[in-house]
């Protein structure tokens, strides 16, 4: 704790994958919530929330490029209210070391008079608690809610969002099979043929509902993320028309060409991407989904606020009825 350089703040180092950093800094899934109460042990999930909102004190992050990371927050993100990250390659001052849960008792016990807006000491569980009525789920909204594109990106996203008028006819799929079996080699993934049968139910009940509302609108374009596009792309394109499925070449895009060495730009642009289609399906693994499929479904869930579909561990936006139902029910 360093008084003088950031008073009253808290201080975390982000570690590791951007997944697991996003975690640690508030915006990322969390895809299977324990039914009973909520114990700080969670809310290594939630810092920037927990601290800013609950803690009522700001949150410094320690955001280091490295082999596991190569690319700041601040370069993904916009910046988050009243969370500021250390400079780029730089350490900055040491933060607190240990898990979320040591680092608030650290936090905690330096000055008594730190009071955490409610929060409570469990001799039981020895961790603290957060004051009722917290849930999950207000936490996991306000989180997806304050992550936004970066200024870096946001052009990007928005001139291939118009282009091709995702906003009103596109659907998208995640494709990380080639993550799914570096997690394990003999690891089962949703196949081709189960997304083309998502996408041909999906486009035709959109085309009976443009018929039905009147909308000139003649098929569903296929905006694909994919982790092998030589392979996919040509794939997708044989069955559907090189016109209606559509991706960003990252060895052309003006900025992922640009930061070849920054790996999580085309990524993190292609979840933005895929938040603003009518429709979203990820990939499934048989041990562990690829890191983005979560994270994209929950994105595109804040983009559609109202929209009724299955928790996030389905990585389907359409499991809600037809299309007609779930439109009746935005």
């Amino acid at each position: 704790y360093n008084q003088r350089s950031f008073e009253g703040a808290l201080r975390i180092r982000a570690v590791s994958s951007l997944q697991n950093r996003l975690r640690q800094t508030g915006q990322a899934p969390m895809l299977t919530v324990p039914q009973q109460k909520p114990r700080l042990s969670w809310f290594g999930n939630a810092a920037a929330y927990v601290v800013t909102n609950v803690m009522k004190r700001p949150l410094h992050v320690v955001w280091r490029e490295d082999k596991y990371c190569r690319t700041h927050f601040l370069d993904l993100f916009a910046p988050l209210p009243q969370v500021t990250f250390a400079a780029k390659g730089q350490a900055d001052i040491d933060p607190y070391k240990g898990s979320f849960t040591k680092v608030v008792t650290q936090y905690m016990s330096h000055d008594p008079q730190m009071d955490p807006g409610g929060w409570y000491f469990d001799e039981v569980s020895k961790s603290w608690e957060p004051p009722d009525p917290l849930t999950w789920s207000k936490l996991s909204d306000r989180m997806y809610t304050m992550l936004k594109p970066s200024a870096l990106l946001t052009p990007q996203i928005d001139a291939f969002v118009q282009a091709h008028a995702l906003d009103d006819v596109g659907i998208s799929i995640l494709l990380a099979r080639e993550e799914c079996l570096l997690e394990d080699p003999a690891s089962e993934y949703t196949s081709d043929q189960e997304f083309f049968d998502w996408i041909d139910k999906v486009d035709q009940n959109l085309r009976t509902y443009w018929q039905t509302m009147g909308e000139d609108n003649e098929a569903a374009k296929i905006f694909i993320s994919t982790d092998a596009p030589d392979v996919d792309i040509p794939k997708y394109r044989a069955k559907y028309g090189e016109d209606r499925v559509i991706h960003v070449d990252r060895r052309q895009n003006p900025v992922t060409s640009r930061y070849p060495k920054a790996l999580e730009l085309g990524p993190v642009m292609d979840m933005f991407i895929i938040s603003r289609t009518l429709e979203f399906k990820g990939m499934k693994c048989s041990k562990r989904d690829p890191h983005f499929t979560g994270l994209a479904f929950q994105l595109w869930k804040i983009g559609h606020g109202r929209r009724q579909t299955c928790g996030p561990s389905t990585a389907d936006s359409y499991c809600c009825g037809t299309m007609r139902e779930c439109r009746a029910r935005d």
